[in-house]
């Protein structure tokens, strides 16, 4: 009897020590996805958030930190509609509890941001999670940025829209023009009222000037519509900055200076396209300070490695007017102009010269006042995108 009972602990104990094992393993497994799921969520680009059945954040991602502008230390045990500010604040609460009570397992919308004085557009999608037995375990809550996407969009609508007005409106012009020189020559020698004769002058220059005024706009027009493809060849930014600023220097009572990174390495670009970007973000710059009150006027261009992303920064910042912040949005778009005369068509021009280079450019208010435009652009340079 004894060794049968001994038998048995024995058995106990060699069941205890594989369930022992078994529970080890699964938490080593357990701990192992878990590990994993962190290094995927890390390394995509979309945010993942995970909520509670109450809203209340579980988890998430450093992209969906970075997207909603949330610190990193402030979400644990808050719900996620408190973290957000303007629409997403005032939407995202009902579309949670509708998904809660409804028939719906996922929803989907579109809603913009501002971040640090930056709207984006991000595509929100929102699923219900279930527990092995059906029960409703949380949310999970996807945000992708979607901002450059539509920009591309737009501006691909609005080239084809360009070209087609360049198209229409430039066969008449020069048949105007040539027919109020015409009439100047014919008729001017046959007035001999002086008072006419200046009429017809002073009428049929305003004809010429102003269809000589058209043609520079549809110049611009046909210039955004059809950019040349970018023919990158080794280019020394910092000396391109130096030669374009060296135009500006002592022709102005603009103060006009620069703070290069000598880290900037040699760097693959459309020399000429990029020196565009220069010229075209100094003279936007220029045009801010001479319509602002009287004050400090400098304008600062400036480059900088950031080597942790291969990113380089061209920055050019000024003692302007400055940029209203709801008006930042929308001033890379062709046709929005802050200048009376503008013909709206410079800033978008820049933003698809920055965007052919496989870049990026965002705007800032500048201390005191102004504004700072800051173009990114990458040290390895990806294949340009083939033209539509």
């Amino acid at each position: 009897g004894q060794q049968g009972g001994r038998d048995e602990i024995a058995q106990l104990v060699a069941g205890f020590n594989r369930m022992a094992t078994d529970l080890s393993l699964n938490r080593e497994d357990l701990e192992r996805r878990r590990a994993q799921m962190e290094i995927i969520l890390r390394a995509v680009g979309a945010g993942v958030i995970s909520l509670d059945p109450d809203f209340v954040v579980r988890t998430i991602n450093p992209p969906a930190l970075r997207l909603l502008g949330i610190p990193a230390g402030e979400w644990s045990g808050r719900k996620l509609g408190e973290m957000l500010g303007g629409q997403a604040a005032q939407t995202l609460p009902p579309l949670l509890h509708r998904l809660a009570s409804g028939p719906h397992e996922t929803l989907r919308r579109q809603m913009p941001i501002a971040v640090e004085g930056e709207v984006r557009t991000l595509n929100w999608t929102l699923s219900r999670m279930h527990d092995p037995g059906g029960s409703a375990a949380g949310f999970v809550v996807v945000v992708d940025d979607v901002t450059e996407i539509m920009r591309v969009q737009r501006m691909a609508a609005w080239r084809e829209m360009a070209r087609r007005i360049a198209h229409e409106i430039k066969n008449p012009l020069t048949p105007i023009q040539l027919s109020a020189q015409r009439l100047r020559r014919k008729l001017e020698p046959k007035l001999a009222d002086p008072e006419s004769a200046q009429l017809l002058r002073e009428s049929t220059d305003a004809i010429t000037s102003e269809v000589d005024a058209m043609k520079h706009l549809l110049a611009e027009f046909s210039s955004f519509a059809r950019l040349p493809a970018t023919d990158p060849v080794p280019t020394d930014l910092n000396k391109l900055v130096t030669e374009v600023v060296g135009l500006y220097r002592g022709n102005s009572t603009i103060e006009f200076s620069t703070e290069l990174d000598p880290a900037v390495p040699t760097l693959d670009l459309d020399r000429l396209q990029i020196r565009r970007v220069i010229l075209n973000l100094i003279e936007n710059a220029v045009a801010a300070i001479e319509a602002a009150e009287p004050g400090p006027r400098a304008v600062r261009v400036s480059t900088r490695l950031d080597a942790s992303v291969g990113t380089i920064h061209l920055q050019v910042a000024d003692t302007g007017a400055g940029i209203r912040p709801e008006d930042r949005a929308r001033l890379f778009e062709p046709g929005f102009s802050t200048k009376r005369a503008g013909s709206g068509l410079g800033l978008a021009i820049v933003s698809r010269i920055v965007s052919d280079h496989s870049g990026y450019i965002r705007v800032a208010a500048n201390r005191p006042r102004g504004s700072r435009f800051l173009v990114e652009l990458p040290v390895r340079q990806e294949a340009p995108w083939p033209r539509s």
